[in-house]
């Protein structure tokens, strides 16, 4: 499998452009590409176009599988504001409706369209999530006292109290919080 990676015009930030046999590793390396892109932020909206995709071998349920275990990680590490899927032909379509459902269907924020038009219709209609000020989230990040590295300690609720040390899961050393 083949991809491209490129800036989008309003209201896309990304555009994604998959092509070939995809095969599991293939699907690591698409997620590794996108960490290593500034430009692939958290909240950022992302339009991917399967169409050239052979989707063909989405029948076996273990690339399924092993094609969301990526994809996932990334977004507990960096949740994506909304991603719109292009996928016109009935095969891909479907298997791409498939692979959402694999991911948590509409609560991946998630869209399966069949022309760009209407995906990118959808991604301007997004925005992010609006909560409470008692119910607002932030990161918390910590140092690794052995590194210095910054180590995302994971989310909490704003108000809540943290311990003043965690683990460092790298390095098994504590951390304190930043």
């Amino acid at each position: 499998m083949e991809f491209s990676i490129e800036p989008g015009d309003d209201p896309v930030d990304l555009e994604i452009s998959v092509t070939g046999v995809p095969t599991p590793g293939d699907f690591r390396r698409l997620m590794e590409a996108l960490e290593d892109d500034p430009r692939a932020h958290a909240g950022a909206s992302m339009l991917v176009d399967v169409s050239a995709l052979d989707v063909s071998v989405f029948g076996d349920n273990e690339l399924m599988v092993a094609s969301t275990a990526p994809v996932s990680v990334r977004d507990w590490m960096h949740p994506a504001l909304a991603v719109a899927l292009v996928a016109p032909s009935d095969a891909a379509f479907e298997a791409a409706t498939r692979w959402r459902a694999h991911l948590g269907g509409t609560r991946s924020r998630r869209e399966v369209f069949r022309t760009r038009e209407d995906a990118v219709g959808w991604l301007g209609q997004q925005s992010a999530p609006k909560l409470p000020d008692n119910q607002r989230r932030k990161r918390e990040a910590a140092r690794c006292p052995r590194d210095g590295r910054l180590v995302r300690t994971g989310r909490v609720e704003a108000g809540m109290r943290l311990p003043r040390s965690t683990p460092c899961l790298r390095s098994g050393s504590r951390v304190v919080l930043a």
